[in-house]
């Protein structure tokens, strides 16, 4: 984690769901948040750092956002990013 209160960087374990099929299962994947200011949080998974070079032909985007999609707590270090299309639980 950063000493910056608006931005935080950290290595997690990621999951991700794509039209309901597991696309990848509990994997170390750097994440990075940032607050905007504006009461969203953009989410950032590093996939392409990772070995991901096809995220997109997966179903997942490495930019989330909360203004766009939802985010809930699941377990105490951990919180999913869900829309239509994927879900991303990412735990710290």
């Amino acid at each position: 984690m950063t000493g910056n209160t608006n931005h935080a960087s950290f290595a997690g374990k990621v999951s991700a769901d794509v039209s309901g099929t597991k696309a990848i299962l509990e994997q170390d994947v750097r994440v990075a948040l940032t607050y905007d200011e504006t009461n969203y949080v953009v989410v950032d998974v590093l996939w392409q750092y990772h070995g991901y070079k096809n995220d997109r032909q997966l179903g997942l985007y490495g930019w989330m956002n909360t203004r766009y999609e939802s985010a809930v707590q699941t377990a105490s270090r951990e919180f999913r990013v869900i829309n239509q299309e994927y879900s991303v639980t990412i735990r710290y």
